[in-house]
């Protein structure tokens, strides 16, 4: 807790020191002349400070006494007063040609917003693609997109989308070569079309940005235009595809001067109503319920300074979020899905950490942790940029459990119907059934990060994240007669809750180009809380409160850039390091050392419109003193744009699994505490896809996947396959349909399955699998602020085990599998799944930043039995008999700026 409370000080210190003659913090100062100097500076004839570099292209913005009207429309008189920038230069696929087609840019500003308007002309006017599609999704369609990097730090930058349909998307991009389109704001922007071609207007607001006190302001500025039918992109600046950056290649906007800056509070307000009919009893389908429930909360957004902005929640909803992709998962490490709920999206780029573009293996921070499984009550972030150019970053969230159990002890009587006021959750209502039945543990999450850019291209970052239990797991009342019974009763070391601490620093520097680079993290982990006996991990590992962990991971070489890239990774995570209480960690006791060697050309070579091909070759061994080999593996992956913008690829890879030391762990906790590894027969894939054009009207994927375990001791060979099509179509400006379809046979092998591990006996078996997903998403366009989407998952996935295997282990002994003898077969040893997910969801933006919600969703799974000799597809007849949750609601939000 001290650790907590000392970095928070820190955090906070450093976000209201804004504005001070000297800065402690300043590394530059520290370092000295081991970095490279900085940008020189000289003033120029209006007293401005102009930044020399390598910026070629300068736009100049405008004041305007009165602003255009945002109908697409250009003949405001407004802008006659903006000169018009033409000089754009072809990106793709001609790399810095003169550009087809002519593009026109003109900027204004006055003390509220940006205006910008775009005329595109063309050629072929009946030829531009008006593709309708929902705000953030816009299908291939012409378009012009708005970079502005408001701070000049060519790191982070905002982007504004206009499709020549009207539909408007927004993202963040951030790190130079990151981007994230899940960070809304609330801009004007409107298109139209004319004889020569079409023409977008833009309006955002100037509380959108974040940037300097000075009386004139120099931002990084880029201008997009892509046009799909040829695939041609031009821009106001060259921004090579090959390039590791963005931002930092950015041209600049000049002439905004005396912008003060106001007040911004915006506050959203929302209801939502529910209606959920769902079975009484968990596992069947019927006797159903029907009830009603009900929240309000509200999101907060306080601009504090310029540049530092403060996002608060209460009880925040994720009722319209789209359900998670089912995926049968026969691995022994937990698989990371997509953050989709908007608050822990928006906002959160500065918590990425650095090498996130092109993979890093354990994550600090991984938003998912935070109230799935339990109720937010409350949420805060504050980021921005402070004295020095310094980012900092800082988010607390109070995840509430119940205070004692809502139904009878022993879980007998009917369900309590009740409505009555429950303090862990007080903007939620519903009968007394519909919250927690089973104790769940009040946790308070915090994560800190704090940026320096020591140079343009080498910044330095430090970051903290806690996860601190305010309650524990158990209490006396928690325990009834049935417990009592069972010989159960409370324990108060048994239900001591866990929590943990962690800490890092991490370094991103390149060179000018942005071609050779090293990037990389140090890491460190504190465990909190749970049983003197303490908290067992799969490979035997026991941790106890206050156990520390380290580990880290660097990668150094050229990683951008045309022609060969190449580098070299190291990853080390010990026994007992764990970020999984705010990160993503999928194992801990491993180090792995890996060489990439890359050949690259996305402007294209000879007839190719593309070209990425790359090798990578890597090697584990585990962390501890005993440093045991665990697998190699050698992947090729060549990805291909032919001449017809046709998309080709194919992969082939071979792994050799030495040992396996969470193999029995992730099922018996004896098993890991007898530390037995367990060697695992080698695995080759290769696959072949190819995919049709992505700009047409009706797109085609296809892949085939050869999958195989080959010959090891008592494990034969086996060969699988998986076959995958996706299909997209616009029939028509207003509908957009994609379909996914997936059918997979595999085996997997020799796996841990049974036994009696506390008697040192061990049974396995060979793993054979298959399942099927169908994925259906529909959108259907009223208008670019109306929309009907549906999202549908039918998935039926089985496990078949056998031949069964047998061995006696003492604890520390290796599981050969040659040492393996037949067994009998186990009665239970098959599975089946079964789920079906549906959200339906109409909405509309009725005004700006505020949105009416009307869903549907149907969320039926259940895991099957009796199914020997039934294959996967004969399983989804069963469907009708599995209990599912049906949910009508409605939600309203409302938009208030101040």
């Amino acid at each position: 807790m001290k650790t907590r409370a000392a970095f928070i000080i820190a955090v906070c210190l450093l976000a209201l020191r804004a504005g001070a003659a000297e800065d402690p913090f300043d590394l530059r100062s520290r370092l000295g002349p081991l970095l490279p100097a900085p940008p020189t500076a000289a003033p120029t004839q209006g007293g401005e400070v102009a930044v020399e570099s390598v910026e070629s292209t300068h736009l100049l913005a405008v004041r305007t006494a009165r602003p255009p009207r945002i109908d697409g429309d250009l003949d405001d008189p407004a802008w006659e007063h903006a000169p018009a920038y033409t000089g754009f230069v072809e990106t793709f696929p001609r790399e810095g040609a003169v550009p087809t087609e002519r593009t026109e840019v003109r900027v204004l500003y006055d003390d509220d917003a940006l205006y910008v308007a775009v005329r595109c002309f063309d050629t072929a006017p009946d030829l531009i693609l008006r593709q309708l599609g929902r705000r953030d999704a816009q299908p291939p369609s012409d378009r012009v997109t708005v970079y502005v990097d408001s701070n000049h730090d060519r790191r982070n930058a905002f982007a504004f989308s206009v499709s020549a349909a009207g539909v408007l998307a927004d993202s963040v991009l951030y790190n130079d070569v990151n981007e994230t389109n899940t960070w809304d704001a609330v801009w004007a922007g409107s298109a139209r079309m004319n004889a020569s071609g079409w023409s977008a207007e833009l309006a955002i607001p100037l509380n959108t940005f974040r940037f300097s006190d000075a009386s004139s302001q120099v931002w990084g500025f880029l201008v997009e235009r892509e046009i799909p039918r040829t695939h041609q992109m031009f821009g106001t600046t060259l921004v090579p595809r090959s390039a590791r950056g963005r931002v930092s290649i950015f041209g600049v906007l000049r002439g905004i001067a005396g912008i003060l800056p106001r007040p911004d509070v915006e506050l959203t307000p929302y209801v939502i109503a529910r209606g959920t009919a769902a079975p009484r009893d968990g596992d069947r389908a019927h006797p159903r319920l029907v009830y009603p429930t009900a929240d309000v909360g509200a999101d907060l957004k306080v601009g504090l300074t310029r540049s530092l902005t403060l996002n608060a929640a209460l009880n925040p909803d994720f009722g319209q979020v789209e359900a998670d992709q089912v995926i049968l998962n026969l691995k022994n490490v937990e698989l990371e899905f997509p953050e989709k709920r908007h608050f822990f999206n928006e906002g959160l780029d500065l918590f990425e950490q650095v090498g996130g573009d092109i993979g890093i293996p354990n994550q600090m921070f991984y938003s998912r942790r935070i109230g799935l499984t339990t109720p937010i009550l409350g949420a805060a972030r504050m980021t921005g940029t402070v004295a020095g150019g310094v980012e900092t970053g800082l988010l607390d969230a109070l995840v509430m459990g119940a205070s004692r159990p809502t139904v009878a002890a022993d879980g007998s009587g009917p369900p309590d119907a009740r409505y009555r006021f429950h303090p862990e959750q007080p903007f939620h209502l519903g009968p007394n059934f519909d919250f927690p039945g089973e104790r769940r543990v009040t946790m308070n999450d915090l994560a800190a990060v704090v940026r320096e850019r020591i140079s343009d291209h080498v910044s330095v970052g430090e970051r903290f994240t806690s996860s601190v239990p305010l309650s524990q797991r158990c209490y006396p009342g928690d325990f009834g007669t049935a417990a009592s019974a069972s010989g159960l009763s409370y324990d108060r070391d048994l239900c001591a809750a866990t929590g943990q601490n962690a800490g890092g620093i991490d370094l991103d520097a390149r060179t000018a180009d942005g071609d050779y680079g090293v990037l990389g993290q140090l890491e460190g982990s504190q465990w909190l809380g749970g049983s003197k006996a303490g908290t067992v991990f799969p490979d035997g590992t026991v941790l106890h409160d206050g156990d520390l962990g380290w580990g880290g991971y660097a990668r150094v070489g050229k990683l951008g850039g045309e022609g060969f890239r190449y580098d070299v990774f190291g990853d080390v995570a010990s026994p007992r390091l764990d970020l999984n209480a705010m990160g993503f960690q999928p194992i801990q006791n491993d180090q792995l050392w890996a060489a990439e060697l890359g050949y690259t050309r996305p402007s294209g070579v000879g007839a190719l419109r593309s070209l990425d091909a790359v090798v990578v070759g890597k090697v584990y061994h585990t962390a501890d003193p005993h440093v045991l080999p665990l697998s190699r593996s050698l992947k090729l992956d060549v990805n291909l744009v032919l001449p017809g913008f046709q998309h080709l690829r194919t992969t082939w890879s071979f792994e050799d699994p030495k040992l396996d030391i969470r193999e029995l762990g992730v099922r018996s906790e004896a098993a890991a505490l007898a530390r037995i590894p367990m060697q695992r027969q080698p695995n080759a894939t290769a696959l072949l896809l190819l995919g049709t054009d992505s700009n047409r009207q009706f797109t085609f994927e296809g892949s085939v996947t050869g999958l195989g375990v080959l010959a090891e001791g008592v494990g034969r060979t086996e060969l699988g396959y998986q076959l995958e099509a996706t299909l997209g179509f616009h029939p028509q400006a207003r509908l957009e349909t994609g379909l996914v379809a997936t059918y997979n046979m595999s085996p997997q092998g020799i796996r841990f399955f049974g036994g009696d591990p506390g008697a040192g006996h061990y049974i396995t078996g060979a793993l054979h699998s298959e399942f099927v997903s169908m994925l259906l998403r529909q959108l259907w366009v009223l208008t670019p602020e109306l929309t009907l989407q549906l999202y549908a998952q039918l998935f039926s996935a089985q496990g078949h085990y056998g031949p069964f295997f047998s061995i006696d282990r003492s604890p520390g002994q290796t599981i050969r599998l040659a040492d393996l003898v037949g067994a009998g077969a186990e009665p239970d040893a098959d599975f089946a799944e079964l789920s079906l997910n549906i959200n339906l969801l109409l909405r509309w933006e009725f005004r700006p930043g505020s949105t009416l919600f009307v869903g549907y969703v149907r969320a039926q799974e259940g895991a099957l039995t009796g199914n020997e000799g039934r294959s996967t597809w004969s399983q989804l007849s069963r469907l009708p008999a599995a209990p599912a949750n049906d949910t009508l609601f409605v939600k309203l939000s409302y938009w208030l700026n101040r």
